[in-house]
């Protein structure tokens, strides 16, 4: 019998500057953290405690248990579409700039320019705060709540408030909490350390703290965000002429401002069209031709001063767009290139230049709900984010940091990161009620396979098979049909052509969204989706009985150097291990829960990369479901 939930002590983490939770899914890994900080935030022991996510729906999730534990004092960190009082204004600038987040630097609403007028203080707004939260029975304060309660007779737009509460480390509550013997948690998404724009409020604000300060980070779910690092998105130009117009109207009588627009425009040709030649060369050889290119471009003075120039200019810019408004790409180039950028691109070494970029077509917003699609270079960055997340200097210094995660493994996590295994904290624990089972669907893991596969068909039927065998396998070792299958292809591509054929077979089929749809099979609600899509990370499907995830990964590891290697073996593990245990919300489900893996994902490479707690689920036979390979495979 396994222990139920996942305890934490308040000691696990006073004790320990970095603490890494890895265990399975459904075993309350955040709930039990949240408990923890809770206990923390009554003992007053750090100035600030940081509870961060990857998502809002995430945010909103911990809010509650935080809730749950009795926290005395939570900020909620809410998107700004979300508790903007000023729709109108939020429109407008995403559609002139494609960031609604900008419209911040010039709302009336905002306290940025309530302060200017100097109406309100951020030191009152602490003191209101605190007034409110002890006249009042409410633990968790929101823009709403700001706008509603604390400035009920002032046009104080709530979530500039928030943000400046999140973001000032200056303001110290500490002064004002003798009473109250409370710390402030606050609940927000990862972005908003790795976002240029607000890491460079937080980062300001902390160089102004004239005592030592101690604050807590808790990082939850962090598996992605390690994954993949910071991820700048370099996009094709698409300048205007107002962009020129403007540049050249806000120009110092020294250097030209316009300068950025072929400073910009210079960069991604250089990394676009390099890229394409390195096939001609050797490797070696083509990055660092591409190297020197950049080095000539950015080395320069000049570059630095235009830069910083057009940094300092974007709330000018952006009155003048509204103004007139113009469209403007200046604000996108800005986001890709500003002075923390320029000192990345020029700190890449020889092979890691392009060990770390890629040309991509990616999609991005295009007013309130349209995407299009746009060439871009993307730009990843691993340092920052491996700092954010365990350095103890950084985002401020004497930073404790708590790491809560379910598909790291401790040796690739010492490897990638250096952390120490006396950090790491491992729940090898296997769900009761839960089996495990392996299949065969495919005859080789090559992509001439996978492509006669679609082509005949035969790959759907295979699957339509296998998932019947699945379902009669569980009411015959259950006495029970399941409630529902998961099924998750390998990749969006598998998925299309999976269902392209079920439409020319005239099959029965409900389309949910670009990202899911639904078969009946057996009379059982079969629900199809792939890795990667929205629902494999962060939404929980208990109502699901059987989840099977179809491979071989056929994604290739990227060109250069090992740690692309391990991150697309260890990513399409990740991603596997996560989408499986969707259906797993509990140490014992009432239901029986199958978990099903294609074969190759126990082959190498793949199989070095499975944590530690999936290995021991593996090993369990008393819970493994014998299935007839031949016959699954077999039409």
């Amino acid at each position: 019998m396994v222990e139920k939930y996942i305890r934490i002590k308040t000691d696990d983490i006073l004790l320990n500057d970095l603490l890494v939770l890895t265990a399975p899914n459904g075993f309350g890994k955040t709930y039990a953290v949240a408990g923890a900080v809770a206990k923390l935030s009554s003992m007053k022991i750090f100035d600030r405690i940081y509870f961060l996510a990857n998502s809002q729906d995430a945010c909103g999730s911990i809010v509650q248990k935080l809730r749950h534990h009795n926290a005395k004092l939570v900020i909620w960190y809410e998107g700004i579409e979300r508790s903007c009082m000023n729709k109108e204004l939020l429109e407008v600038v995403e559609h002139l700039t494609g960031d609604p987040s900008l419209a911040c630097l010039v709302c009336p609403y905002s306290i940025l320019q309530q302060s200017k007028n100097r109406e309100i203080t951020p030191e009152t707004l602490v003191r209101r705060v605190l007034k409110f939260f002890e006249e009042r029975d409410v633990a968790v304060i929101r823009a709403r709540d700001v706008k509603m309660y604390l400035l009920p007779n002032q046009e104080i737009c709530g979530h500039s408030v928030i943000r400046a509460l999140t973001l000032r480390p200056s303001l110290d509550f500490k002064i004002y909490l003798e009473r109250l013997n409370v710390t402030p948690i606050f609940v927000a998404p990862f972005q908003l350390f790795l976002t240029y724009s607000t890491a460079q409020v937080f980062m300001k604000s902390a160089e102004r703290l004239r005592k030592e300060r101690r604050y807590l980070f808790v990082f939850d779910e962090a598996d992605n965000l390690l994954l993949m690092g910071k991820v700048y998105t370099i996009e094709k130009p698409d300048f205007t002429d107002f962009d020129y117009e403007i540049l050249n109207k806000l120009s110092p009588s020294t250097y030209r401002l316009s300068a950025f627009i072929d400073i910009y425009t210079k960069l991604f040709n250089i990394i676009a069209e390099g890229r394409k030649e390195l096939s001609r060369y050797d490797s070696r050889i083509g990055v660092s031709d591409i190297k020197r290119q950049v080095h000539e471009l950015l080395s320069s003075r000049t570059v630095e001063r235009v830069v910083a120039g057009v940094c300092k200019r974007l709330r000018t810019i952006l009155l003048e767009a509204l103004k007139q408004m113009k469209r403007t790409f200046l604000f996108r180039a800005v986001e890709s290139l500003n002075p923390f950028t320029l000192r990345l691109l020029k700190s890449y070494g020889v092979q890691e230049f392009v060990k770390y970029i890629d040309c991509d077509v990616v999609r991005r917003r295009k007013g309130s709900q349209v995407e299009e699609e746009v060439t871009a270079i993307r730009l990843q960055n691993f340092s920052i984010v491996s700092d954010m997340v365990f350095s103890n200097e950084k985002p401020i210094r004497k930073s404790q940091k708590v790491v809560v995660t379910a598909t790291w493994c401790d040796d690739l996590m010492r490897r990638l990161f250096k952390v120490g295994a006396e950090c790491v904290r491992v729940v090898r624990a296997v769900p009761d009620n839960v089996y495990f089972g392996r299949f065969v669907i495919y005859e080789t893991g090559s992509r001439a396979l996978e492509s006669t596969v679609y082509g005949k068909g035969q790959f759907t039927y295979r699957v339509l098979y296998l998932i019947k065998k699945v379902i009669d396998v569980y009411a015959e070792k259950f006495g029970m049909k399941p409630s529902g299958v998961l099924v998750w292809f390998m990749s969006k591509r598998q998925f299309r052509a999976f269902l392209s054929v079920l439409r020319e077979k005239r099959a029965k089929i409900s389309i949910e969204s670009d990202d899911l749809a639904s078969i009946t099979v057996a009379k059982v609600k079969v629900l199809l989706t792939y890795l990667g899509s929205r629902i494999t990370r962060g939404v929980d499907l208990p109502d699901y009985d059987i989840s099977i995830v179809l491979a071989p990964f056929l994604r290739p590891p990227r060109s250069f150097g090992a740690r692309w290697l391990d991150c697309d073996y260890a990513r399409a593990i990740f991603e596997s291990i996560q989408a499986v245990m969707r259906i797993v919300r509990s140490p014992s489900p009432s239901r029986p829960k199958v978990v099903m893996l294609e074969d190759s994902l126990f082959k190498s490479p793949y199989k070095d990369y499975a944590p530690a707690w999936f290995v021991d689920f593996i090993k369990s036979g008393r819970k493994f479901i014998e299935l007839d390979l031949v016959t699954a495979v077999s039409i």
